[in-house]
């Protein structure tokens, strides 16, 4: 496709008034898409994804995962909360405050999901009115984080986290197995295309991928080093990854994993989430106003990016712990607020409040205990909000 048609098409991208917001997850049930905000805005396209109308959902502020399971029935979680719609997104209710951080959901029918956070796996079968809870635990004694659960079906379910943890469930979420794992990087999302065929992405580029619903796993030459935050996957063969810290990351595969190339694109910040509605158009998004999109499987992505603050993207991406502190970028002056939480999202300590200029900085943290897994760094600068689990 040529650069004026390609600019005619992304023409009709543009979201009013966003100068200052981060998308946090794209998410499409056939036409239908959803965009996250972390304005607390939930942004509905109807015409798979050639105009977008935003509402504030109540208890939205800062949300991360969205899944539909059914034309009119879906969820949304976050720091604090649960949300549900009965009429496809055009109102939210909030059945549920889970006290706790939870980064993504997925249902396999109405009433039977699983979303998981930090140190914490919750299920419900009977449509988000209760739920149970299981407190996972990691190796070193602190609570286990979770990124991402899917489900290839109605009955087995993925789970994937920090450490390289893989944990299966053959029963609808009632309970969970654990997997063997080819790697000890964090890995941030789960894909399974098919029942037997699936990936996940992490940390350092890592891609692992399944050709047996998680019997074994094997390692793929990424060919990157950099955050990788999301994958999809239009079938066994054809996906998608995304990333980046200071600068948006796309790789995609054509045949399997075997080989994946990076594409080229204009993004400026780090990419959390991605989603195709065929082979050849999908969204990406990510920090502070970044919306790609292709209408030609990734040869060319258009950009509108009203960026503010550059390394910063979807929870716990962009800001990265280093020893003993996180670095950031800004990519220009601004106020900056950082304070460490615990999982229930209350105030542990205020770490830093000022005004920093742009450029590369650091943030000494704490020293913390072996639970240091539950803790969040809530990171702000001129008001738009980024997190990150930090680790022991």
């Amino acid at each position: 496709m040529n650069k004026t048609t390609l600019a005619a098409c992304f023409g009709l991208l543009v979201i009013a008034a966003q100068a200052q917001t981060s998308y946090n997850a794209v998410y499409f049930k056939g036409t239908k898409g959803f965009l996250l905000s972390d304005s607390g805005k939930v942004y509905r396209s109807a015409d798979a994804g050639a105009s977008w109308t935003g509402k504030t959902a109540k208890d939205s502020a800062y949300c991360t995962g969205v899944n539909f399971p059914s034309e009119k029935v879906g969820y949304i979680v976050g720091l604090g909360t649960i949300l549900k719609t009965t009429d496809g997104g055009d109102t939210w209710t909030s059945p549920k405050k889970t006290g706790t951080w939870l980064s993504q959901v997925h249902f396999i029918s109405d009433d039977i999901g699983v979303a998981v956070g930090i140190g914490v796996i919750m299920r419900t079968t009977d449509g988000g009115a209760t739920w149970s809870t299981e407190v996972p635990h990691s190796s070193q004694g602190g609570l286990q984080t979770y990124n991402d659960v899917f489900f290839t079906g109605s009955d087995a379910g993925y789970l994937v986290g920090l450490d390289g943890w893989i944990r299966k469930s053959s029963d609808q979420g009632d309970n969970w197995d654990s997997l063997t794992s080819p790697t000890a990087h964090d890995l941030q999302a789960v894909h399974f295309p098919t029942a037997s065929v699936g990936y996940a992405v992490g940390d350092s580029g890592t891609i692992i991928k399944t050709s047996n619903a998680g019997a074994s796993w094997a390692v793929q030459a990424s060919g990157s080093t950099k955050e990788l935050h999301d994958v999809f996957f239009v079938d066994a063969n054809t996906g998608w990854a995304v990333g980046g810290f200071t600068s948006s990351v796309i790789l995609k595969t054509s045949n399997g994993g075997a080989t994946w190339a990076p594409q080229a694109n204009p993004g400026n910040f780090g990419l959390s989430s991605v989603s195709f509605l065929d082979a050849n158009k999908g969204w990406a998004v990510g920090g502070f106003g970044t919306l790609l999109m292709t209408v030609d499987g990734g040869l060319h992505w258009g950009l509108i990016t009203p960026s503010a603050v550059r390394g910063v993207a979807r929870s716990s991406r962009g800001l990265r712990q280093a020893e003993g502190q996180v670095e950031y970028a800004l990519a220009r002056d601004a106020r900056v607020e950082a304070r460490l939480l615990d999982a229930r999202g209350r105030t542990v300590s205020e770490l830093f409040s000022g005004s920093q200029s742009a450029g590369s900085h650091t943030l000494a943290l704490p020293a913390r205990g072996p639970s240091a897994g539950a803790y969040l760094l809530d990171f702000r600068a001129d008001g738009e909000r980024r997190t990150l689990t930090l680790r022991p």
